[in-house]
């Protein structure tokens, strides 16, 4: 996110790092990075960093069932992300443990985790993959799918739902909910209304697509893995010590396609070397149903958040921009 939650001070999050994991905080410093989770590096008191993380939890999220606003189950990703690196995985950034053995603490409606600070070469979420960069890449994802599934604290399955789909099948309710909330719920609620009204019938088309392939694959499962669910160039880094992932609230157990369509953007070779290496053939059809979930999930997510109150933010400006940005790429 682009900038901090409004109620969460430094004060209080130094507090919550020192207590839980006995790291006493002499600075905090907010990084506008990625779109979701809101990060900041804690300097320790003898010069160490830290990388801290803070989701917002929805509000039916439970003690042991932490679900954060975007509608992750942050427990199971995050513990297997743990029990990833604690088996030899080098290439996990996982959280640090508190304590108590926990991968995060819940703190007035918050989710926070600690991370240690990775020294190397990040990228941009909107630079594509170069050549060699996909192929070191692949390499990792590769290592992820061979872990046995029995070998850690696995994740939650992928059940293939999108929040707040349910709104979005109900258009013509959620136009008018958009329209009558522009001037009390907040500024960006009428440009949002538009932008999905002038795309009903490509959001239609890929709602209609997408449950088609959800449908074609559950009459006819493939193997599942475990997968990292994100991989795109703002969530790997390139050290010293080779390439690793950060990020891992969106770890699944799904098919390995969730992890391979947007590698595989290009002419298909970063398939064929994943199923010469895995002996897995990629379904085709499955690195689509990737593909578009990504898009509607943004689309979803995007106008459930314009239809709740909003400020003019940085974080609502991008979020518009997003939107736009999608809804731009449907097909007419």
């Amino acid at each position: 996110m682009l900038t901090p939650p409004a109620g969460l001070s430094h004060g209080d999050l130094a507090a919550v790092v020192e207590q839980a994991w006995d790291v006493a905080v002499d600075s905090l410093g907010y990084r506008p990075v990625g779109f979701g989770s809101h990060h900041w590096v804690a300097i320790d008191n003898l010069g160490h960093r830290h990388f801290v993380t803070v989701d917002e939890l929805s509000p039916d999220s439970r003690v042991g069932d932490e679900v954060s606003v975007l509608g992750l189950r942050l427990r199971p990703a995050l513990t297997a992300a743990v029990d990833l690196r604690a088996i030899g995985c080098s290439f996990v950034v996982a959280p640090i443990t508190t304590k108590v053995g926990d991968p995060f603490v819940r703190f007035d409606g918050y989710a926070v985790a600690l991370y240690p600070f990775i020294e190397g070469q990040s990228f941009s979420f909107e630079a594509p993959f170069g050549r060699s960069d996909r192929e070191r890449v692949l390499e990792v994802v590769i290592a992820l799918h061979r872990v046995p599934l029995t070998s850690i604290r696995p994740p939650e399955t992928d059940r293939f739902v999108v929040p707040w789909l349910d709104q979005l099948d109900q258009l013509d309710q959620l136009d008018r909910s958009l329209l009558g909330a522009a001037t009390s719920d907040g500024p960006h609620a009428a440009v949002a209304s538009e932008l999905i009204i002038d795309n009903e019938a490509g959001i239609r088309r890929l709602i209609a697509r997408y449950r088609t392939l959800v449908e074609q694959y559950l009459g006819h499962p493939g193997p599942v893995v475990i997968t990292h669910g994100e991989i795109h160039p703002g969530n790997v880094m390139a050290t010293s010590e080779g390439w690793v992932i950060v990020d891992w609230d969106t770890a699944l157990v799904a098919p390995p396609e969730r992890d391979l369509w947007r590698l595989a953007q290009g002419d298909g070779s970063i398939l064929r070397e994943y199923a010469h290496a895995t002996g897995t053939a990629p379904d085709g059809r499955l690195v689509d149903l990737y593909g578009l979930r990504w898009d509607l999930a943004e689309v979803a997510s995007l106008a459930a958040e314009f239809r709740r109150p909003h400020e003019d933010t940085e974080n609502s400006r991008k979020a518009l921009e997003i939107l736009r940005s999608v809804l731009g790429r449907l097909p007419a």
